[in-house]
């Protein structure tokens, strides 16, 4: 089974069960080039083993806010570094459940502590050579999630 199978397979059931609602992926003949230029926040993490690449998981600001508002409950206060906080540890639960499915094949993967970065909406992440996004619609927003598969180089 290929990463983007994969993602298609846990992705959805992840961000399922921490929101408590469903997750459904987006038919992919929607035209998505204007999401693109959406500015937002997005959490991305290398992977390194039997699969190389960087994993990344997107969402614009309200969505963002609502997840955080729906994970917290209000026991925390919501602010930009606490909502970064949590978008970082969905991507990690989200690589979690891949590593999981990979060892399943026999397949070993590392990853990088994710990074949070504010997206511009200038599209340059999209230059880098990679299956369409996993698009993916919830009660708190819509969510993009990319593998960018990379060749191995310098061991960390």
């Amino acid at each position: 089974m290929d990463v983007t199978t994969l993602l298609g397979q846990t992705v959805p059931e992840t961000l399922s069960a921490i929101i408590g609602a469903p997750v459904t992926p987006v038919d992919e003949s929607e035209n998505l080039w204007l999401d693109h230029q959406m500015t937002g926040l997005m959490a991305m993490s290398g992977l390194r083993g039997d699969v190389n690449g960087i994993l990344a998981l997107r969402c614009n600001q309200v969505t963002a806010l609502r997840l955080f508002e729906r994970v917290v409950n209000g026991y925390v206060q919501a602010n930009e570094d606490n909502v970064r906080d949590l978008l970082a540890e969905v991507l990690n639960l989200v690589i979690g459940q891949i590593k999981a499915g990979l060892l399943f094949q026999g397949k070993q993967v590392r990853h990088s502590h994710p990074s949070v970065l504010s997206d511009d909406g200038s599209a340059e992440f999209y230059n880098l050579e990679s299956e369409p996004p996993l698009v993916l619609d919830s009660e708190v927003g819509r969510f993009y999630v990319h593998f960018i598969p990379m060749e191995e180089h310098e061991p960390w």
